[in-house]
């Protein structure tokens, strides 16, 4: 190949899943690569700055009184969009977030080769395995393969109404039906941005690579950490979940009279009771965590895969106190890896808060697992080896 290779990366606009294809698209571009990157347009500045080509994602608008797409219908017109930018940009290879079907039916259609970027634990896993999203910690008794067979018949019926749904939205798109389940994954190569110590042993499909957490921060101006020889525990928010600030409410409360320093965000928006601080308290509306958390011995949070991911990078224990979602999968992960402890949501008060954060500062071993974790983050850079992965897959299917 006599020019750049010309990478397709697309996601969707979440910080969680735009993040790390930010992180990827800066090191391709680092590489020599020719890279743009679909999204929302709240990125543009930072893809631009990243030297990558912004194509700015549709907005489905509808009139009053019109029905709102679906998942599938949307995915179906945002399949027409892309394919356009396909023609013209021409890609090599398309790499698309796990939650951006239209990514991987338009690879099909077009037939250009086609990367899927997971930027959370794997969830594509088999009979015997803890069931994801289940909350529960992976085990490796027979007592336990048992019950996760059993509720695995469940779950495959639902994964089978969801293959009945994209083979809808295929045929919409003129493509023909698939058998397998998670047939939007990419059959050629899958990177899996987690800590592989995070994820329990298992027999992985050879295209599936487990790379670990994938990082990136928009540039923020620098912030004070409050000084003092005590630990500093973190509390970071949902920026989408628990909008009266429960989570952060009791937290203040329950840590105001620990020998602790405490800095709180309250990420833009106010708290639905007034927060009751103590003099150990600084409470701030909204800092970045890249910034925060490399100070941190504790961080308390509601959960996110990107949020648990830069606490454990910086050397943070987590005190994960789960919303929706798979915030309960990466919750249960934190407390068998034993990084952290988790709370559940109706048990939230200033007393579980505060006796959380006593039990991990309590037993100096949640602090070496988490230390060995950020130390094998620092010799592995995931964004790097993503590159490095997709540059190489590039060279198989353009020769």
């Amino acid at each position: 190949m006599t020019r750049p290779p010309r990478i397709l990366l697309v996601t969707i606009g979440e910080p969680g899943h735009a993040f790390p294809m930010i992180a990827i698209a800066t090191k391709l571009v680092a590489a020599g690569c020719d890279v743009g990157v679909h999204t929302w347009f709240r990125w543009e500045e930072h893809i631009v700055n990243a030297g990558a080509e912004f194509l700015k994602a549709p907005k489905f608008d509808v009139e009053d009184g019109e029905q709102v797409p679906d998942v599938h219908q949307a995915a179906a017109l945002a399949t027409e969009q892309l394919s356009e930018v396909v023609r013209e940009r021409k890609p090599d290879v398309i790499v698309g977030d796990v939650l951006t079907l239209a990514s991987a039916l338009t690879a099909e259609l077009n037939g250009i080769p086609f990367v899927t970027s997971v930027p959370h634990f794997w969830h594509a896993t088999g009979p015997e395995s803890v069931p994801f999203g289940s909350g529960w910690s992976p085990a490796e008794a027979r007592p336990a393969k048992a019950v996760f067979r059993w509720v695995h018949r469940f779950e495959r019926m639902g994964l089978e109404y969801g293959r009945a749904e994209l083979n809808e939205t295929r045929a919409a798109v003129g493509l023909p039906a698939v058998d397998k389940v998670h047939g939007a994954l990419s059959e050629s190569l899958v990177l899996v941005g987690t800590f592989p110590q995070l994820e329990p042993e298992r027999d992985w499909p050879e295209h599936v690579k487990v790379i670990g957490p994938v990082m990136w921060e928009p540039p923020s101006e620098p912030i004070d950490i409050p000084v003092g020889d005590q630990p500093l525990v973190v509390v970071a928010p949902s920026t989408a979940q628990d909008l009266d600030h429960t989570m952060l409410t009791s937290a203040v409360e329950g840590l105001r009279d620990l020998p602790v320093r405490v800095l709180a965000a309250k990420n833009g928006r106010e708290p639905a009771t007034p927060l009751n601080p103590g003099p150990n308290t600084t409470v701030v509306d909204w800092a970045p965590y890249s910034q925060m958390f490399p100070a941190a011995d504790v961080v308390l949070c509601h959960g996110g895969h990107g949020t648990i991911m830069r606490a454990l990078t910086s050397g943070a224990a987590v005190v994960v106190c789960p919303a929706s979602g798979d915030q309960y999968e990466n919750a249960a992960r934190v407390r068998w890896a034993k990084v952290g402890v988790s709370v559940p949501n109706r048990f939230i008060s200033s007393a579980t808060m505060g006796a959380a954060v006593e039990k991990i500062l309590a037993d100096p071993r949640y602090g070496e697992r988490v230390k060995k974790l950020a130390a094998w983050a620092d010799t592995h850079d995931a964004a790097s080896t993503a590159a490095q992965e997709i540059m190489a897959f590039t060279a198989t299917v353009t020769t």
